[in-house]
């Protein structure tokens, strides 16, 4: 039996194997490596192309980068040197080559965006054209410069650091303040009446000095000024001063706030009324940009607050360490207590420390003595007067105390504390002070 016509067709089935695996090689084995860079570290300018946006940024200003078109506004540093730090070493799953029967294939004809780098010394630009995507939307096409060749590109890393609208990136902060250099927060009400007014001392101490003096907790305000600093520009209505104000609501807000840095430096916002087109959204000024802007309702929320909303709710800031002797006084009588160096009775120390943690729950301002008063309790510290608290009637399951004297003195206001802990605790204060 001749076996060469065997032999031969057997030959030519492996030539045309090994030739149709050398032909779909490429898209079997992935090429991976660095796709697109920049020949210089930070661009003389970046333009972003994408949607109907066209956006053009510069190095500089208080962000560490500027818009300067379609408008001369602050730039999300952040958002733009993220994308700065993408384009330095975007990496391609695969690189395939680019024919013109291919251009619409990978939407290169008519690209989604289109990013430039230009430089000032001469050399040419960079350029990243983003297409179209894969069936699986896992990868998007990329192409460098005129390269007859487009990338496969992890569409995450194109979707969340360069397909930017000029909003995104735009520096949004509403209020933009270090928190550390502020030193006055006031807030007003929808009748121009101003609710509240902290400052703080040269050690960052902050204080209430109006709608009378008082201590407030001071992680409260910094959280506070946090969030404050957290707000953001929804909307953008104008870019400039020149808008009419007539239906906006802000010329009676709902609610002001102004903020004082050390320097005099004032920042201010109003929020307004609703705007008609948005009602998601309010009408909003600052003072330092001087535009009309839109904002979230909760920003309404956060300017309604009152003095309840930053008070300390213990009633002094010192502890039994500070306690040389505390007394209790009814009426004409002034009866001793307790004694740090006297061989008091452990579970009246202990009765004691657990009075100085007691909690307000309520606040109320007070231009007098308390109303319903039963006692008081003195504590002196070092020969001095560290506070006189005034104790009165249960009302309602809470307790009113006043702290009406002493170097901690907060006489403008009366703390409602539980009556459940407050109670028990100056019956049996009064009951050691008759032995």
């Amino acid at each position: 039996m001749n076996r060469r016509p065997l032999l031969f067709a057997a030959l030519g089935f492996l030539v045309l194997l090994a030739l149709t695996l050398t032909l779909i090689r490429p898209a079997d084995e992935p090429d991976r490596g660095s796709f697109f860079t920049l020949k210089e570290q930070i661009p003389d300018t970046l333009t972003v192309v994408y949607g109907p946006d066209s956006t053009i940024l510069v190095p500089g200003g208080r962000t560490g980068w500027t818009l300067v078109y379609p408008v001369r506004a602050p730039a999300d540093g952040v958002v733009v040197d993220a994308m700065r730090r993408r384009l330095l070493e975007l990496d391609a799953e695969r690189v395939y080559p680019l024919t013109p029967r291919k251009m619409d294939t990978y939407g290169m004809r008519i690209s989604r965006a289109r990013v430039y780098a230009m430089y000032g010394d001469g050399l040419s630009p960079d350029t990243l054209t983003i297409g179209s995507f894969t069936m699986n939307d896992a990868f998007d096409y990329g192409r460098r410069n005129s390269d007859l060749e487009v990338g496969v590109l992890d569409a995450r890393i194109v979707r969340t650091f360069l397909l930017k609208r000029t909003l995104d990136l735009r520096d949004t902060q509403l209020l933009p303040f270090a928190e550390s250099l502020v030193d006055t927060l006031e807030l007003f009400d929808a009748e121009e009446r101003m609710a509240l007014r902290l400052v703080s001392d040269a050690s960052g101490i902050w204080r209430q000095t109006h709608p009378y003096a008082a201590p407030v907790r001071g992680s409260k305000v910094t959280n506070y000024l946090r969030s404050l600093n957290h707000m953001n520009i929804h909307r953008f209505m104008t870019e400039d001063a020149n808008f009419s104000w007539e239906g906006t609501g802000l010329m009676a807000p709902s609610a002001r706030l102004r903020l004082v840095a050390r320097s005099g430096h004032v920042l201010g916002l109003r929020i307004g009324a609703r705007i008609p087109d948005d009602p998601e959204l309010h009408f909003a000024v600052t003072q330092a940009e001087d535009r009309l802007v839109g904002v979230s309702p909760t920003y309404l929320t956060a300017l309604q607050k009152g003095p309840a909303d930053f008070l300390e709710p213990v009633q002094f800031p010192f502890g039994l360490e500070a306690v040389d002797t505390v007394w209790v006084v009814q009426g004409d009588s002034t009866r001793f207590l307790w004694a740090r160096r006297g061989g008091g009775v452990e579970p009246l120390r202990d009765a004691l420390g657990n009075w100085v943690l007691l909690e307000a729950q309520q606040f109320e301002t007070t231009s007098g003595p308390l109303a319903g008063k039963v006692g008081e309790l003195r504590w002196v510290g070092n020969g001095d007067l560290l506070a006189a608290v005034e104790v009165g009637a249960a009302r309602e399951g809470r307790r009113p105390l006043r702290v009406a004297a002493g170097r901690h003195a907060r006489a403008g206001e009366v703390l409602w504390v539980p009556d459940s802990r407050a109670g028990p605790l100056w019956d049996y204060f009064v009951a050691q002070a008759l032995k």
